[in-house]
């Protein structure tokens, strides 16, 4: 057993009931993570790699692909978060627990988006001048992050962390950085960045996509929240994607399930417009360019 590796497949490929790709075939699996449970390097001979995959949602719960024919490589192994790296990240002095987060979704009710300046917060932030209080209270996407993961830092962390107006500009790419919410929150102390952005990041990942560079073209800040079964869980302020408000992408507005994902949201197609969920692929497919930060965030209970 290697339960503290994944595997990210780099296309569609068949699986096997043994590592063997003489063996019958048992179907595709789609390109996307799965949990390694087995690692064959260099077997049954020196040109060939097998990985034993947990895929509880697809034929048996486990299947064997082939990763590597000679210098060809058909899927990417990395270290999943290990119960030591999860110890590590308690440990740290700005590591808050999921709960602060969660508890702040509520007193977005009955907000609406606005993509211009006219939007309100729910409440004011520290070390910065923000609307607050407007009758008709809307957001969007980037002042919503920024409300949401201030006022939890500060509510977790009284007294020992700080905001400032010019991480409230990065927040809002008011200057040359397109990608300067991510900047924002790593300089702020709440987030390591991501250097690969090819499989499913971890819960509660900040993401800034663009849909291009040049020319700079559809912008959007949102948050990672959750990954099952290789389905994207996202939370963010937004217009479209069945929102109009604060919500998860393709499901709805976070104030119709009670501020909380709904159950099997990752299993029941019947829960997402169009019948389509939301896939890694498919965020990435829709954002040509984008940088992530994990934030520093312990207990992820809406992760499962």
């Amino acid at each position: 057993m290697n339960p503290d590796k994944t595997a990210t497949l780099k296309r569609t490929l068949n699986y096997y009931g043994y590592p063997d790709t003489h063996s019958q075939v048992l179907g595709r699996l789609p390109q996307r993570r799965f949990d390694v449970l087995e690692e064959r390097l260099s077997s049954p001979s020196e040109e060939t790699d097998y990985l034993l995959l947990s895929t509880p949602d697809i034929g048996t719960g486990q299947a064997w692909i082939c990763s590597r024919w000679k210098d060809q490589y058909y899927a990417s192994v990395t270290e999943s978060l290990s119960a030591a790296s999860e110890d590590a990240r308690a440990s740290d002095a700005m590591a808050i627990p999921e709960s602060f987060l969660v508890a702040r979704l509520k007193d977005f009710r009955g907000y609406g988006y606005d993509l211009t300046k006219n939007i309100s917060y729910p409440w004011p932030l520290p070390g910065v001048q923000v609307p607050t209080g407007l009758p008709t209270p809307k957001i969007n996407c980037c002042t919503f992050v920024e409300a949401l993961l201030v006022k939890a830092w500060e509510d977790a962390l009284p007294g020992r962390f700080s905001w400032s107006r010019s991480l409230h500009h990065q927040m809002m790419i008011l200057g040359e950085d397109f990608f300067s919410p991510v900047t924002a929150v790593v300089n702020a102390g709440l987030a390591t960045p991501i250097t690969d952005s090819s499989a499913p990041p971890p819960p509660w990942t900040l993401v800034q996509g663009w849909k291009s560079l040049k020319p700079l073209n559809g912008g959007h800040t949102f948050l990672v929240v959750a990954e099952r079964q290789g389905v994207v869980l996202t939370l963010e302020a937004n217009a479209a994607h069945g929102l109009s408000g604060v919500g998860f992408r393709g499901l709805g507005n976070a104030e119709q399930f009670g501020f909380a994902p709904p159950p099997g949201w990752w299993r029941n197609s019947d829960l997402w417009r169009g019948r389509r969920m939301w896939t890694w692929e498919r965020l990435l497919d829709a954002y040509g360019a984008l940088k992530l930060a994990h934030l520093k965030v312990t207990d992820p209970r809406w992760a499962g």
